[in-house]
């Protein structure tokens, strides 16, 4: 039988909300148009967003409420993420493709109890953080900041702090316990 650690099931649901975030709001920056200031023939610039409804009004996935969450947020505090710029695009390839497989792994890890878990666990968090630091510091002062700081850190604060606390629940070499011996 399975035995969870006491609060393990906090980082599961926390693993399983990533995972449904990561294959729904974060898959449409990673394959929606990139865009930002752009060239015109002149010599000057324009700002061309990336990702609007009329240029996913033909998708088939994610399901339109998540469409429709997508753009309320970008209104609402981050407009960023429909601008798309390419660097953000390339970073939020991470979360789909990346980040999402990695998630049922570590969704199995814990509920199995998995000690192999705890480096790639390590690993994830840490790239995470750095991806959040270069969040927040577009979002406070780079080309396309946010209108709304406190809702955006209340938002996107759980993707830094959480790596913080997992990297803690992996402090020990043997996260869920020491392997029991073998009999014969």
């Amino acid at each position: 039988t399975v035995k969870m650690q006491r609060g393990d099931i906090v980082f599961v649901l926390t693993f399983v909300s990533f995972l449904v975030i990561a294959v729904t709001l974060d898959y449409i920056g990673a394959v929606g148009d990139p865009g930002g200031f752009l060239p015109n023939d002149d010599g000057s610039f324009r700002l061309e967003v990336g990702i609007t409804p009329d240029k996913t009004q033909s998708w088939s996935w994610p399901p339109q409420i998540f469409l429709d969450a997508f753009f309320w947020w970008c209104d609402l505090a981050d407009p960023g993420l429909a601008i798309n710029p390419f660097w953000l695009k390339c970073l939020g390839c991470l979360s789909p493709f990346v980040f999402a497989p990695f998630y049922v792994y570590a969704i199995w890890s814990f509920i199995a109890e998995n000690n192999g878990f705890r480096l790639p666990g390590i690993i994830w968090a840490s790239m995470l953080i750095l991806d959040l630091f270069i969040i927040f510091c577009e979002a406070v002062g780079g080309a396309h900041p946010t209108h709304n700081l406190p809702v955006f850190a209340a938002a996107y604060g759980p993707y830094f702090v959480f790596p913080m606390v997992l990297i803690y629940r992996l402090r020990d070499e043997h996260p869920f316990g020491k392997p029991k011996a073998k009999t014969n």
